[in-house]
């Protein structure tokens, strides 16, 4: 039986706003087909990938061998393509491949921020060395990046972020958690690995932002004082959140056309 693979992107958001008996309603959204194939609008693989990301840890994808899982069966996915005239390197040896959507999702817990706080108040005895609650700009982060020179191998895959094909150019993108950054394009972005015309524009990496030190009920040590510990990163014996995953979780999930 041959394989066959489809997608369906979409992102839908709307809003409704009441004032007595006047009702505004408004709704913009996009969904789109994506049947098997390798030309426009058309994908033929499909990878989804659970992580876990410590403190101070780099975790890279490289499209050019993209990890997948299948059928108890281990690929590396090249979405790459070689180009023919450096640095105008528009002009690819294989134009029908790359990525026509990618999804990377923060999954870190956050059920202890209350609705409509403006910090982690309500968390029972948490404060930090500075400060009582733990403020929005310090939530645990994931930061996504397509950054390094282009000339080295494993230089990142900007063309997500930027103008389709500028060397020059880079990407960071922060993620809050519980929060998402998608790309959807029928056309798609092509990764290059040119070894040739020494072109590498192919990973993607991700990285952690504010481990905060934190305080909790039980978390003091002798005579009363705090004993802090990272937010999620507690291994240390006599965390008051002992078992907590000493790492945040993360998914990132990708759909494209490969050779």
């Amino acid at each position: 039986m041959a394989t066959s693979m489809s997608s369906t992107p979409s992102l839908d958001i709307t809003y409704t706003l009441t004032d007595g008996n006047i009702t505004e309603t408004s709704s913009v959204g996009l969904s789109l087909k994506f049947p098997d194939g390798t030309g426009t609008g058309q994908v033929n693989i499909g990878v989804g990938i659970t992580g876990y990301i410590s403190s101070g840890e780099t975790v890279i994808y490289d499209f050019q061998k993209f990890p997948k899982e299948i059928w108890n069966s281990h690929l590396l996915l090249d979405f790459t393509s070689e180009s023919d005239s450096f640095p105008l390197i528009a002009n690819l040896d294989n134009p029908e491949r790359g990525i026509k959507g990618l999804i990377v999702t923060n999954t870190w817990d956050t059920s202890v921020l209350p609705t409509g706080a403006a910090s982690i108040s309500s968390w029972s005895g948490i404060v930090t060395p500075t400060s009582t609650g733990l403020a929005n700009a310090d939530l645990p982060r994931i930061n996504i990046r397509a950054t390094g020179s282009y000339s080295y191998p494993s230089g990142g895959f900007t063309q997500l972020f930027n103008s389709k094909y500028n060397v020059a150019e880079s990407g960071n993108i922060s993620i809050n958690p519980k929060s998402t950054w998608s790309f959807v394009d029928p056309v798609g972005k092509t990764p290059i690995y040119d070894t040739d015309s020494s072109v590498y524009m192919h990973t993607l990496s991700i990285v952690t932002e504010n481990f905060t030190n934190i305080s909790g009920s039980g978390g003091t040590g002798v005579g009363g004082v705090p004993v802090y510990y990272p937010i999620w990163n507690d291994v240390t014996s006599g965390n008051p959140w002992s078992g907590n995953l000493p790492r945040m979780s993360y998914e990132i999930l990708a759909i494209g056309v490969t050779g």
